[in-house]
């Protein structure tokens, strides 16, 4: 590329559906070209392209801006307004999350946009370009994937440095360019599991984190969903329960920094639940404020307005719980007036809604002192918002008494933590925490409870974390040796000691010399505050399984909606929210909801589902597992891909659309197994010089796929072999259909 200004204009051409044309004129050089961006449709994957400029416009005089500015110059020679290129980036958990970010931004910029190109670039950071009416334009750029071994920074790590506590990184996050570094404008957590139980804050580090590093993160969540029954039928809707959507209320008025959930209804909602929460839902609201963000105006009303219907979620869902174990509605409308007023919500509830609390824990491990403590915690704290959730308080005015009873049952806590707990300067807020499953492994749901409690009482209450699973022994040697070694290792623990004021420890995998109990000061320099400048540069340093996700998505999907139909993706850092698949074009789009996490025996949920067409009178489903090593491809796995989709498909599915402009709606009719052609395939990264190398010979797989990426061009290669008839001939139709597709080579063996 020429240094230099970027004018556009357009042209015509009858090969070319949408066509950009650049002039990239130099200085330094008596010489010009128009770079075509072109998409073989208006939806398409694009190609470039040179033509030569006339040479009476290489000898016109030539304009020196910055990078991201350029005067337009038409076919004439004539002199346009200035126009801009703004560089934003979007970093996600992978990439389905940076396109579902874009595809928000997309919807909220609407008919500013002229047209949007894309995907182009590089096959592991493709790129998405807006064009405003005004000419400006907007580029995306995505990053999918976190870690520093990933990239030359890893953006968890600055959201932390930034005072965000915790490394937590969000599904996505939409960063724009800023002269030499990146400025966050806003994170966005996507959430398509039933927001009931532990799964309602199992995301709350994250928004406590972004909400104390400054930067705005909104929490897009679904109202209305069903738990099923084994055999998929429905059970019954599952709701969060209101302390979840205040938390986020106060979390925003607490800090000062937009932290926000934006409810949206399930796919599979009922009408009537549609009805009664229609005045909640946030998304025209959240799309405003990513217009006026992208624009560079002031979002505060669109802001206000998701915060009121925040408060407004609280006091539906206070006004239709049938259990009576948290605050009514009125009690929750002088509890946001309490907050907003100063008084707080421990003060509140302590004066004027003191609730009956009572810990119930169910893991046989539990030590007799842990239960003592437990009962002990019932006389003497309060319902932190309600009866259930696993949060207490204790009102400043009992803390003498609570101190003198955490003596009696653990003699051995160090004085200067008893005088701590018996400080009546403020309110003391308690997180009880199991935090580890029988095994050991920690519970990642209980890494958003401490965010939880902190998110609702504020910084100016104390929190003690109470933790009674049976963490490993190694944890506790660290916490003694390295706590900084610990957080770095472990989530659940970075939660706890990243909130917590104190922690108070009694399980019975505690090994001798860990201490009954910490304060903050043991272990606050783990989290130090620093200036970071974030930057990051869109080139993978280390591909992963992660690129072979990508790769599959961008490339299939690419091949055109006429032979591909993408059911599911499910990288790293993906869901199982659902599976959707195509028969015909006649016949709609089936959707099941709410797949279970743990398949049955013989059966393995695949990472990918699509349907392709053209291949023959019955719909083809290609299955695939992905993985980073190919050695890692387990025994059996193409049978099992296919036997979880064949059980799938032959169950009714939750809901179904005639195409994809139609509102979802529940399907109710009758169902029975629809003829399909199952094909399993095994993807992973490869070496090109011996790409099925370390393939096991017992995985039952119809095809192998390894792909090899290059640090320097653009395009992947897929090394492609059929292990049998049925898996030859649909990559015979893969292969053909590819054989110009602009982000991988396709080498068949």
């Amino acid at each position: 590329m020429f240094p230099g200004v970027l004018p556009s204009g357009r042209i015509n051409c009858s090969r070319i559906a949408i066509s950009t044309i650049c002039l990239q004129l130099s200085g330094c050089d008596d010489r010009a070209s128009t770079r075509i961006a072109a998409s073989r449709n208006p939806i398409g994957p694009i190609c470039f392209g040179l033509i030569p400029v006339p040479s009476r416009l290489a000898r016109k005089k030539f304009y020196h801006l910055s990078s991201n500015h350029s005067i337009s110059v038409n076919l004439a020679g004539q002199v346009e307004p200035a126009v801009s290129t703004t560089q934003y980036r979007i970093h996600g958990d992978n990439i389905v999350e940076c396109e579902r970010a874009f595809s928000y931004v997309v919807l909220a910029i609407g008919s500013l946009a002229r047209t949007v190109t894309g995907p182009i670039g590089i096959v592991t950071c493709p790129s998405y370009e807006i064009e405003l009416h005004s000419a400006d334009k907007l580029n995306f750029t995505f990053l999918p994937g976190y870690g520093d071994r990933r990239w030359n920074q890893d953006i968890a790590a600055y959201v932390k440095s930034a005072g965000g506590r915790l490394r937590e990184a969000a599904d996505a996050i939409v960063t724009v360019v800023d002269g030499p570094a990146e400025r966050p404008l806003f994170a966005m957590e996507f959430c398509g599991a039933l927001p009931a139980g532990n799964n309602a804050w199992q995301r709350h580090g994250r928004a406590f984190s972004f909400a104390h590093a400054g930067i705005p993160y909104f929490y897009v969540a679904e109202l209305g969903g069903y738990e099923l029954t084994q055999d998929r039928e429905r059970k019954a809707e599952r709701w969060p329960n209101p302390a979840i959507p205040f938390s986020f209320f106060s979390m925003t008025h607490y800090q000062g920094s937009v932290c926000l959930p934006v409810y949206e209804p399930n796919s599979g909602a009922r009408a009537e639940t549609v009805s009664y929460y229609g005045p909640i839902f946030g998304k025209n609201d959240f799309l405003e404020y990513i217009r006026l963000v992208i624009s560079n105006s002031a979002p505060t009303r669109a802001a206000q307005r998701l915060g009121e219907k925040c408060v407004g979620l609280v006091e539906l869902l206070a006004s239709a719980r049938t259990r009576q174990d948290t605050l009514n509605t009125g009690q929750w409308e002088e509890a946001r007036r309490a907050v907003e007023g100063g008084e707080g919500l421990t003060g509140y509830l302590a004066a004027r809604a003191p609730l009956v609390w009572r810990k119930r824990a169910s893991i046989g491990s539990l030590t007799a002192s842990a239960r003592a403590f437990m009962n002990f915690g019932a006389t003497i704290s309060l319902g932190l918002t309600s009866t259930s959730l696993p949060l207490s308080f204790v009102p400043r005015d009992r803390r003498r008494a609570f101190a003198a009873g955490v003596r009696r049952v653990y003699p051995d806590v160090d004085v200067a933590v008893t005088t701590w707990l018996g400080a009546i300067t403020t309110d003391l807020a308690i997180a009880w925490v199991a935090g580890f499953k029988p095994k050991g492994e920690d519970s990642r749901p209980d890494r958003g409870l401490t965010p939880l409690a902190r998110m609702l009482i504020g910084d100016g209450v104390h929190l003690l974390t109470f933790i009674y699973g049976p963490a490993p022994a190694a944890h506790w040697r660290l916490l003694t040796r390295s706590t900084s070694q610990l957080i770095a290792s472990n989530g659940l623990w970075e939660a706890v000691l990243g909130v917590s004021d104190a922690v108070l420890l009694d399980t019975g995998t505690m090994v001798e010399g860990t201490p009954r109990a910490l304060l903050r000061q043991a272990w606050a320099s783990s989290f130090p505050r620093t200036a970071q400048t974030l930057n990051v540069t869109p080139r993978v340093l280390s591909v992963s399984e992660q690129d072979v996700d990508t790769a599959l998505h961008v490339i299939l999907s690419s091949l055109g909606s006429d032979l591909v139909f993408e059911g599911m993706c499910n990288p790293p850092g993906g869901d199982w929210s659902g599976v959707s698949f195509i028969w015909s074009r006649e016949s709609g789009e089936y959707r099941w909801l709410t797949l279970p996490r743990v398949t049955a025996r013989g059966e393995k949920r695949p990472d990918h589902v699509f349907g392709l067409f053209g291949l023959g009178d019955v719909a083809a489903c290609l299955c695939i597992e992905s993985k980073e090593r190919s050695s890692d491809l387990e025994a059996d796995i193409g049978p099992r891909l296919i036997s979880y989709t064949e059980k799938l498909f032959a169950g009714a599915p939750s809901i179904w659309r005639r195409h994809a402009a139609e509102a979802w709606a529940h399907h109710s009719g009758d169902w029975g197994p629809r003829s399909t052609d199952f094909v399993s395939m095994g993807a992973f990264v490869a070496n090109s010089r011996a790409p099925f190398a370390g393939v096991p010979s017992n995985t039952g797989l119809d095809i192998i796929c390894g792909f090899s990426f290059s640090d320097t061009a653009a395009k992947c290669v897929a090394h492609v072999r059929a292990l049998t008839d049925k898996g030859r001939g649909m990559l015979d139709h893969i292969v053909a259909a590819g054989s110009d597709n602009p982000f991988g080579d396709f080498r068949l063996s």
